[in-house]
């Protein structure tokens, strides 16, 4: 049933996936890289404050892939996880993702907003969905397009984890290119990249 639903809508929202526990080792985990200076800035949240595949998000990424296939029904091998920290007024832009995202899923780990409830995401037509930590929205950052308006609250931290379809088009985005899943993204191999959205790394 929900194959069906994801195939029909190109998005699926899963309540409770993720294990509380985890949503507060990862959300644990990123702080500490803010701390630490371990993060960067992109040009898609100039705002914010961004990681590629920390070894910590990357164990979670495998530990819940068999229980993403079993929900969604195909075959995944991982590509990478970006994590990020928003920041106030931090605006997301309508866009689509990469072949490296075919399928993926992101969550909300941890959040401070003046209304007490997370930062809202939009997916095509126009479809606002609000995530709680634990739940996840799965869906394919190729094909619909995803955005979130100005960012009113302090800060709102999220994971994302990237899939390929095993035997789809895109199998050989395992690994982002990388020789393995938790290697640099400076050893990640170019690959001739169809035009989607607006071509933004991540």
């Amino acid at each position: 049933m929900s194959k069906n639903i994801f195939d029909e809508q190109n998005y699926l929202l899963l309540k409770g996936f993720f294990n509380l526990k985890d949503v507060t080792r990862m959300s644990k985990r990123m702080h500490h890289l803010r701390n630490s200076g371990m993060v960067f800035i992109d040009e898609q949240c100039p705002k914010s404050y961004s990681t590629y595949s920390d070894p910590i998000h990357s164990e979670y990424q495998e530990l819940y892939r068999e229980k993403l296939e079993q929900a969604i029904g195909y075959e995944l091998y991982p590509t990478y996880t970006y994590a990020r920290i928003y920041s106030p007024k931090e605006i997301l832009e309508k866009h689509k993702d990469r072949s490296s995202c075919e399928i993926s899923i992101t969550s909300t780990l941890d959040y401070n907003t003046f209304d007490d409830e997370p930062w809202d995401l939009y997916v095509e037509p126009n479809i606002k969905i609000k995530l709680y930590p634990g739940d996840v929205l799965v869906y394919r950052g190729c094909k619909i397009e995803h955005w979130r308006e100005k960012f009113i609250g302090v800060f709102q931290t999220q994971i994302f984890m990237h899939y390929v379809n095993k035997n789809g088009k895109y199998h050989d985005r395992k690994y982002d290119g990388r020789p393995s899943l938790g290697a640099s993204m400076w050893l990640r191999k170019d690959f001739d990249e169809e035009v989607c959205g607006n071509g933004a790394l991540i």
